[in-house]
């Protein structure tokens, strides 16, 4: 029983910590101040990762490779 009960005490204190990160997150976001957020970083790792991907497909692939999953329309 003890056990349980520390599982369920670490389990709801992770949720907390986590709506209070994505909480904080949403407020940034929302308000404007920041133009950048973490995601970006995201980004930045498919765009690397499509270089590797694509080096099989010859030099000017594995050049241009990184693109196709950075294309994004400025409207949105």
């Amino acid at each position: 029983m003890q056990v349980d009960q520390n599982n369920d005490l670490l389990i709801k204190i992770w949720r907390i910590a986590l709506l209070l990160v994505t909480g904080r997150w949403t407020l940034i976001l929302a308000s404007g101040y920041s133009d950048r957020c973490f995601l970006d970083l995201v980004n930045l790792a498919f765009h690397e990762a499509g270089h590797a991907f694509l080096t099989p497909f010859g030099e000017t692939i594995h050049f241009l490779g990184g693109s196709p999953g950075m294309d994004r329309r400025k409207d949105f």
